[in-house]
């Protein structure tokens, strides 16, 4: 499991051509076959 954060000057979260969030934070999370609810505990800290 990897993430990248990234701050960016604007970012939307679309849905059906609706915005619903506008942020200033990106996060590129990559998950493996092999990664445990432990490997999602430990990230999120």
């Amino acid at each position: 499991m990897r993430a990248v954060v990234q701050r960016v000057s604007t970012a939307n979260v679309t849905i059906a051509e609706k915005i619903f969030s506008s942020i200033g934070i990106v996060i590129f999370l990559g998950i493996a076959k092999g990664d445990t609810l432990g490997d999602v505990e430990w990230l999120s800290k």
